[in-house]
């Protein structure tokens, strides 16, 4: 759909536009409604890459979505085709192919999405199916599902995984991937203890020793129970005791 013979990119204003639409739609994994509300301010670089910064998205949450290299020239070729420089990126565009109005509406998306699909041979496409397709690349390409999270703007990672259709591998279980020898883990105690970085000089008895809950020490409890342990993972992928 977005290569070889069949895709959309033409010369005219409105096959640049329905490219660029299409483009942000798998590229960037965006809702239609984000899609029609993306203004030309809110396109920006940060840390060296393009980006959409601060995206309200479903539910009101904010995010900032990496805008691919190849869906920035497609979004420059619009524009730049379009004279667009302000307000809403996307526009309508007559029959004569001439822009007109201040922005589209979701239904256009859903029209392009269709009938672009369908020109190129699949049916039943809705936009959000290109959203599902690019979760679905980014984690087949290695992305990391927190990753994918902040790009799609889910609340909760459960939303994701419903996405991708992931399921556990007991076959190959991602607590294989490290072992206590090779690998240099951040702890930090739930009171009073400075973060440690225990690496494959520790003694195994320090982690004993800050696995203790207060609590557990006031009342005489083993040290290193499982019961008095106070352990969460944190969302930098550091264990935090």
């Amino acid at each position: 759909m977005l290569g070889g013979s069949q895709r959309v990119w033409g010369t005219t204003l409105r096959a640049k536009r329905d490219y660029a639409m299409l483009a942000v739609l798998f590229g960037c994994g965006l809702r239609r409604s984000e899609l029609v509300g993306l203004d030309v301010n809110e396109v920006q670089v940060r840390q060296g890459h393009w980006a959409v910064v601060d995206l309200i998205g479903k539910g009101g949450h904010i995010r900032t979505v990496p805008i691919p290299n190849w869906v920035k020239t497609a979004l420059d070729d619009w524009t730049a085709a379009a004279g667009i420089t302000d307000g809403r990126i996307f526009r309508a565009v007559a029959r004569t192919d001439k822009i007109w109005g201040n922005g589209i509406s979701q239904n256009v998306v859903w029209y392009v999405v269709k009938n672009c699909c369908e020109r190129a041979g699949l049916h039943h496409i809705a936009p959000h199916d290109l959203r599902r397709t690019s979760a679905k690349l980014c984690h087949t390409n290695g992305g990391e599902i927190e990753q994918i999270q902040f790009l799609l703007g889910h609340a909760s990672v459960q939303t994701t995984e419903r996405y991708l259709g992931c399921k556990q591998n007991l076959g190959h279980p991602v607590n294989d991937l490290f072992h206590l020898g090779n690998t240099a883990v951040t702890v930090q105690a739930t009171f009073r203890r400075e973060p440690e970085v225990l690496t494959t000089k520790t003694q195994c008895v320090h982690l004993d020793k800050i696995s203790v809950d207060e609590r557990d020490e006031s009342s005489g409890a083993q040290k290193g129970s499982d019961e008095g342990a106070s352990t969460r993972l944190q969302g930098d992928g550091y264990a935090s005791v």
